[in-house]
């Protein structure tokens, strides 16, 4: 295997792309709710029994009554969205994931970072470490919330980041309207698509589909399509997945 590129556990995904590529930046874009953070959950449980990777979550944990550590205890633990935290596959889970932060493995920012101390603190897990991916949730790059000179100048240390660590940088943003044609192209600052490598838009047409689609099977309530895009608008592919709301696992079509 190519050891600039780490397989992500998902087959479909590694087979478009080879996998998530060291020195790029990644940029997963949907609807809220539709199922950004539990593809960047996703990639990351599967990637770290081979490597250690970073993972930051830009949700407020007070005003969202959000945490990102339990989501990632429950996805470990197979545990589903409503199942309380307790039992043995819970402890399984919690206990393998406190060996990788006391190893230096999995690195979790639990607060909200400022992109310069983000940054200077990555420097400094990967002088100690063998990091290979950085993941961040949840950040804003909607045209509609940053100016463009910001996100232009956010993404251009983060890129710079990448390439300087040789690590792979994957980030969520939020759509802030309903797709439309090319994916939400327009809703994305022109900065921000000059600068990722890849831009992922997420499709779940069964959030939109009408009673009959489901009943007579044309559109499948599991149905979680990745639509890939490189910064130049050119599509590169599309990738159908299933995903499973009550657990949030994502996997591969059979």
């Amino acid at each position: 295997m190519d050891n600039r590129f780490i397989n992500t556990g998902l087959n479909g995904y590694d087979r478009l792309l080879g996998g998530l590529k060291m020195g790029e930046i990644v940029v997963v874009a949907a609807r809220p709710a539709i199922g950004k953070t539990a593809l960047l959950m996703n990639l990351l449980v599967n990637i770290l029994s081979d490597h250690t990777c970073a993972y930051l979550s830009c949700r407020d944990k007070i005003l969202e009554d959000y945490d990102a550590y339990d989501k990632l205890v429950r996805l470990i633990s197979h545990l589903n969205v409503d199942d309380e935290l307790k039992g043995k596959k819970f402890l399984q889970g919690e206990r393998y994931l406190k060996n990788l932060l006391m190893e230096n493995k999995f690195i979790f920012f639990d607060n909200f970072t400022t992109l310069p101390e983000l940054i200077s603190e990555t420097r400094l897990i990967k002088q100690t470490s063998k990091m290979s991916v950085l993941f961040i949730d949840n950040i804003l790059l909607s045209q509609l919330t940053i100016r463009h000179k910001m996100v232009k100048m956010q993404m251009s240390k983060l890129k710079q980041l990448a390439e300087e660590l040789n690590i792979a940088v994957v980030v969520s943003t939020c759509l802030s309207r309903m797709n439309q044609i090319h994916f939400g192209f327009r809703q994305l600052n022109g900065e921000l698509k000059a600068v990722a490598d890849k831009i992922v838009f997420i499709d779940r047409p069964a959030l939109y589909a009408v009673e009959s689609q489901i009943s007579n099977g044309s559109v499948q309530k599991d149905e979680f399509d990745l639509h890939v895009f490189n910064g130049k608008k050119v599509k590169i592919g599309a990738i159908r997945l299933n995903f499973n709301n009550r657990s949030l696992k994502i996997t591969d079509t059979v």
